[in-house]
Order: structure tokens, then C-alpha cells, then sequence
């Protein structure tokens, strides 16, 4: 088995946190933030009656108990994200790192009070994994999908983080303020490029990102101007949440066009999400082979395109794009560490057909710090396990699976983010 422990990470994709929030954790709060999307009580019950029921007086949640079944929906979600393999996995890692007893109650105790000292908790935490970067999407202002993500200033964030962290823009944020300035399409297109523009010289972005899997799905059209224009127009003389989240196909697409055209220019990559996603993914088209005619067109083969989340769970499909295409990359994020175990089986089906200068690793972590740190750890330990299944197979030797080892970790990403 490799011995990967010394080897730096860099986290390729992952939100930010706010030291109000990740300081103190509680048993409930932890099972919920670190289950990724099993723990959303409004699905099922209303957000604003879940809000009446927080600020009510005993005989008033009574009667929404009563009418809506709060207690009884949140004593079963609480049951099912504490029966997940990753919140097990999680809490046996963290006892071993807090020499601690390997219970719940023992080990949120005792990291709260390691964390008192917040700053240097993260250092020990980001040391004990060599994480040395974390590259940040900043679509953490934007409600980029049923539950937005915190919301916390850039500097605040660098101030926090006791490690380097990088910038990529969320086109979404940039699509929804150059809307909120315009009033006609070609002072539209202006007011965005001035957004890309200032992304770039003023916040130092590596790169630009896009959900558009969450909003249109990732079959990206090629619309021409006139088609963008009748979107923006449909805009102004609508302006509704629905229009502007789901409404504007092929504005999107043309931007998006634009955007990776741009990426090509300034020699930076363009990350889309793709595969999992909340409950309001477009699912039926966020298979990154959507992406296909797309990626292959000659207008864009030059710019470097990272699958973000590798597809997962269509990893095959997203490893046989990276194959095939010289400008696709994949990033492991939700792999790693959300998938456990199953993470092996997932490196694998990965690395066995795609180059692996092309690969790199991300948590796709929030809100909680030991989210960062466990992305790093599983990663290692899949990567050790499964590189030593290749030496086994007699595919590599020694050297050349340390030498991958380091690129997947960390030296990929440096090359592509230019770090």
C-alpha cells in the first residue's frame, strides 16, 4: 500500500464557511451539514412554516405539529443521516484524529473545545492532510439553488483560512447583476463583459464557472445574437424569479459561449457543474455527455473545460469525454468524500482509461471545516489503494504510481489554475 501521507493537496472545488457558523458544531447541525442533500426538512414542509414553528409559542406548535408532522419529519430525516456510511466514516476519522472515543457526543465535545482557538484548529486540522489550497467558487452570494449556500466576504474568508485560497467566477452571479444594471440587450452585453473584466483584474479569478445544469441543462445550443436578444427582452418585460432562473436558455447559452471563448483568449479554464446536484437539478440533462457537441465544436477545442464533480454518478461517461477530447479535464469533487468507500470503485473507473495529467482532486465542501479535511484524507486513501491495485496488475511500477500520485493531488490543478 502507497504511503501518500506527506503528499500536498490542493482542493479544486469547494464554497466557503463563516467561523460563526463551522466554531461550534451541535449533534444535529453536524448530521445535517455533512450528509450531502439528505437532510432537507423543507421538501417536505414549507421553509416559511418551518420558520413559524421556530419563533412559536408552545400551544402554537402544537397546532402546526399537529397539521404538518414537524416533529415527527424531523425525528425520521435525523434517523436516516445518521445511518449514512459517510456520516460513519466521518465521525471514525475524526475520533482518530482527536484521540477520542468513537461516539457522537464525546467527539463534538471534544472538538468544540479544540476549536476554541478556531484559527489554529484549522491549521492543525488542514495540516494533519497537508492541505495547502483551497480553490473557492464564489457563487456562495447567490441563491444558486433551493439552499443557498452561506454568504461571507472574500476578505473575511482569506482571514479565516490559515491556508492559500483561489478564486473562480460563477457566471450565474455575473449573468444576474449585468440584468439587474441593463435596459437594453446591447448595454446588457457590455455591463457583462465588464463583470467577466472585473472577475479577472480586480478579484484575481483562475477561471469561471457555470451551473447550468441547475437552470437550462448542459445540452448548450449555439444561439445566434437575435436569439439572445428576444431572451432579454422576454426578461424585461417579465422580470419573475421563474423567467430569470429557468427562462433564458439561449441567453445563457450564448453567454456561455462567450464566456469559454473568452477562457480561450486569457489562456484560463471554465468549469461546468455536472451529475449530482440538489433537488432542483435538471436531471435528465446533467450528464456531462450532454456536453458533447458542445465541447467538440472548433470554435472552443482550445479552451480547457473541467467536468466538475467528475459526472458522478455518470463517471464512466465523463472519463470516456476526457479520453477522447484533448480540452476536458475532470475534478473528483463529491467522490471525494462523500461516496465513502465507493470512492475506490469510482478512482478506478477513472483512472484506468483516462490520462492521468487530466485528473484532479476536490471536496465540494462547505460549511464545515472537517468537510476540507476529510475530502483530502478519503482522496489519499483511495488514490494509495487504488494506484497499488494498478502496481499489483503489473499497469505501473513504484515510482511512475508516486509520480501520479502527486500530479492528482496537487500538481495537476497547479498547472491548469496557473498556481
Amino acid at each position: 500500500m502507497l504511503d501518500l501521507s506527506e503528499y500536498p493537496v490542493i482542493d479544486t472545488h469547494c464554497h466557503v464557511f463563516r467561523e460563526d457558523v463551522g466554531k461550534t458544531l451541535t449533534a444535529d447541525g453536524f448530521a445535517q451539514d455533512i450528509n450531502f442533500g439528505s437532510f432537507y426538512p423543507d421538501f417536505l414542509i414549507p421553509s416559511s412554516i418551518l420558520n413559524d414553528y421556530n419563533m412559536a409559542s408552545n400551544e402554537k406548535k402544537n397546532e402546526l405539529d399537529k397539521k404538518y408532522r414537524i416533529t415527527q419529519t424531523l425525528k425520521e430525516l435525523k434517523y436516516h443521516s445518521r445511518h449514512a456510511l459517510f456520516y460513519r466514516q466521518m465521525l471514525h476519522e475524526l475520533a482518530k484524529f482527536l484521540n477520542c472515543a468513537d461516539d457522537l457526543e464525546t467527539i463534538i465535545n471534544v472538538r468544540n473545545q479544540k476549536a476554541t482557538d478556531f484559527r489554529n484548529y484549522l491549521t492543525e486540522l488542514f495540516a494533519d492532510v497537508r492541505l495547502e489550497a483551497l480553490i473557492i467558487d464564489d457563487g456562495f452570494s447567490e441563491i444558486a439553488v433551493d439552499k443557498p449556500l452561506q454568504t461571507i466576504e472574500w476578505a473575511e474568508f482569506e482571514q479565516l483560512v490559515p491556508i492559500q485560497i483561489v478564486r473562480i467566477s460563477r457566471i450565474e452571479n455575473l449573468i444576474k447583476n449585468a440584468l439587474l444594471v441593463s435596459t437594453n440587450f446591447d448595454d446588457f452585453i457590455v455591463n457583462y463583459d465588464n463583470e467577466m473584466n472585473t472577475a479577472i483584474t480586480r478579484y484575481n479569478s483562475r477561471g469561471f464557472k457555470s451551473i447550468v445544469a441547475y437552470r437550462t441543462g448542459l445540452i448548450i445550443g449555439a444561439p445566434d445574437e437575435s436569439d439572445a436578444r428576444k431572451d432579454f427582452d422576454k426578461y424585461l418585460r417579465e422580470k419573475s424569479p421563474e423567467v430569470e432562473r429557468w427562462g433564458l436558455k439561449n441567453l445563457r447559452d450564448f453567454l456561455i459561449w462567450r464566456t469559454v471563448e473568452k477562457c480561450i483568449e486569457l489562456d484560463l479554464p471554465f468549469q461546468f457543474h455536472t451529475g449530482i446536484g440538489d433537488v432542483d437539478t435538471i436531471v435528465d440533462q446533467s450528464n456531462p455527455v450532454c456536453l458533447f457537441d458542445f465541447l467538440r465544436d472548433k470554435k472552443i477545442r482550445h479552451a480547457k473545460i473541467i467536468l466538475a464533480h467528475a459526472g458522478f454518478p455518470y463517471v464512466s461517461e465523463a472519463t470516456n469525454l476526457l479520453n477522447i477530447l484533448p480540452n476536458v479535464y475532470l475534478e473528483l469533487s463529491v467522490m471525494f468524500p462523500f461516496t465513502s468507500a465507493g470512492s475506490i470503485t469510482n478512482l478506478m473507473r477513472t483512472l484506468e482509461f483516462a490520462p492521468l495529467t487530466k485528473v484532479m482532486i476536490g471536496s465540494d465542501a462547505f460549511n464545515t471545516p472537517e468537510l476540507y479535511w476529510l475530502g483530502a484524507k478519503v482522496a489519499k486513501k483511495a488514490l494509495a489503494r487504488v494506484l497499488s491495485d494498478f502496481i499489483e496488475f503489473g499497469a505501473i511500477n513504484e515510482d511512475e504510481a508516486y509520480k501520479f500520485a502527486g500530479l492528482i493531488l496537487s500538481e495537476n490543478t497547479k498547472r491548469v489554475y496557473k498556481l
